[in-house]
């Protein structure tokens, strides 16, 4: 497999170092993918408060690749994304006070709408070239694993997966390894993905999903988590359930969210 290619990114452009910081990435990582780079900045100037927004976006200065709307950026986003097939949105992350928003609005907006891969960076993030996997076993969880790979491929990261089951290893064993259908059809899957380390980068975990994986991204000094997430819902219900809005709460590094 390994065949998906990044071609085109679109970055929100927000201001502050976060925002600053997640476009110089993101130019980077087009260089390297010999990829179009889009910036869009969305002006919020005269529109109603939003709450939990924080300061409003006033515009800034365009060039080439470079383009301002006015409206609700996190919508505005999805919008150009979808008109300019976009292969990957890149956000500055921020951690914001807000029970309902804690990735920020306009994060939130895009994840729960956007049909593609978004990549969320922390101002902290120097580097992307240890990538971690987090796979629930399931047929549809595996849909993570292409776009994962085309971006593995262009940062030249090193890639680990990490399984975690609720269920004790002890039933799950034949005294060889773990044979439960979840962790075969994830083995079986990864097989095909050199680029992400094949089946022999799996990591089998058990306990709580959240902790576990945490635990592997301190293990394996990851700095950038794969999770799948599923579209729609109410403002700050990210993710696969719970788990995956609480990783997505919680995580420290940056995150690549794929739709599911």
């Amino acid at each position: 497999m390994d065949h998906h290619e990044l071609t085109r990114l679109l970055v929100g452009s927000a201001g502050g170092d976060a925002g600053e910081h997640a476009e110089a990435l993101a130019r980077g990582i087009a260089e390297r993918a010999g990829a179009a780079c889009e910036v869009l900045g969305v002006e919020t100037a005269g529109l109603p408060e939003l709450p939990a927004l924080g300061e409003r976006t006033l515009r800034g200065s365009s060039n080439g690749d470079r383009s301002w709307v006015r409206g609700v950026p996190g919508i505005e986003l999805v919008h150009r994304a979808k008109a300019c097939r976009a292969d990957l949105i890149v956000l500055g992350r921020r951690q914001e006070a807000s029970a309902v928003h804690p990735l920020g609005r306009t994060a939130d907006t895009v994840i729960r709408r956007h049909d593609g891969p978004c990549l969320l960076i922390p101002a902290g993030a120097q580097r992307l070239d240890r990538m971690l996997l987090a796979l629930d076993g399931t047929q549809r969880g595996l849909g993570i694993l292409e776009p994962a790979a085309a971006l593995a491929s262009v940062l030249g990261a090193g890639c680990l997966s990490v399984h975690v089951s609720a269920t004790d290893p002890g039933t799950l064993s034949d005294g060889t390894g773990w044979t439960d259908g979840a962790t075969r059809r994830v083995r079986e899957a990864l097989a095909g993905y050199p680029t992400l380390g094949g089946a022999d980068g799996l990591r089998l975990r058990f306990g709580a999903a959240v902790r576990e994986v945490l635990a592997a991204l301190q293990e394996t000094g990851a700095n950038l988590l794969v999770v799948g997430v599923r579209r729609g819902g109410p403002p700050g219900e990210m993710g696969s359930g719970h788990i995956g809005r609480d990783l997505l709460n919680t995580v420290p590094v940056a995150i690549l969210t794929v739709p599911i």
